[in-house]
């Protein structure tokens, strides 16, 4: 079966997808906290660079986001427990398999890039909503990344994709090198599944406004 064409054009592309040096740079370097060997650690570095990264991107908006917003967009969500017992059981044996098969963590590192470079595009695209509908914008942002197969290696072996990315010619290499990552994670696609999940979900009320208080009357002199 061939893979399916972007539905978004190689320049629509680069619009939606920031095409930023310093966004670029922080998608690279949270997929590289894959190299550090500290259990949570290199979670709790993941999470920094991604909230560094969404602060960047709504700073080249215009459109700064507060600590609370960032806070939502870049919070961990994975269960305490099962935490604690794949860093006891199962990060030790995967660390030790890297020992031998020092791929896979780059493809870990490439994975985490990859996210990275999806959810920066997401936060773009969601400006509109954002940051009142910061935890809606997270919820799609989560369900659209766990239906799809974004990791470019499995892609690339699974689905034999062989995206180009021409339209950042000017660009620096890592700027080359993250976009094309991008392209190869379904960066287009994605981001059209995310859109759509996001447009079927309601927008958060505003917070009703308590009326004044009536002035309190005076007591007869």
């Amino acid at each position: 079966m061939s893979p399916q064409p972007d539905p978004l054009p190689a320049r629509s592309l680069a619009a939606r997808l920031w095409v930023s040096p310093r966004v670029a740079h922080y998608a690279l370097l949270a997929g590289l906290t894959a190299l550090v060997p500290l259990p949570f650690v290199d979670a709790w570095l993941e999470r920094r660079a991604h909230r560094s990264m969404y602060r960047v991107v709504a700073e080249e908006a215009g459109q700064p986001f507060d600590e609370a917003v960032l806070a939502v967009l870049a919070e961990d969500r994975s269960s305490l427990v099962l935490g604690c017992l794949g860093t006891a059981v199962i990060w030790p044996i995967k660390k030790l398999f890297r020992t031998f098969f020092y791929f896979l963590t780059i493809k870990d590192v490439i994975d985490g890039t990859a996210e990275a470079t999806l959810r920066a595009a997401m936060v773009r695209a969601a400006l509109a909503r954002l940051p009142h509908d910061a935890r809606v914008v997270r919820n799609a942002m989560d369900v659209t990344l766990g239906r799809h197969q974004y990791s470019p290696v499995s892609r690339a072996f699974f689905r034999g994709e062989r995206p180009q990315a021409e339209w950042v010619a000017n660009a620096d290499r890592v700027d080359k090198s993250v976009a094309w990552i991008y392209q190869k994670a379904g960066g287009g696609p994605i981001l059209a599944a995310f859109l759509h999940q996001l447009e079927g979900r309601p927008a958060t009320p505003a917070a009703p406004v308590a009326p004044a208080a009536p002035p309190s009357a005076e007591a007869p002199s």
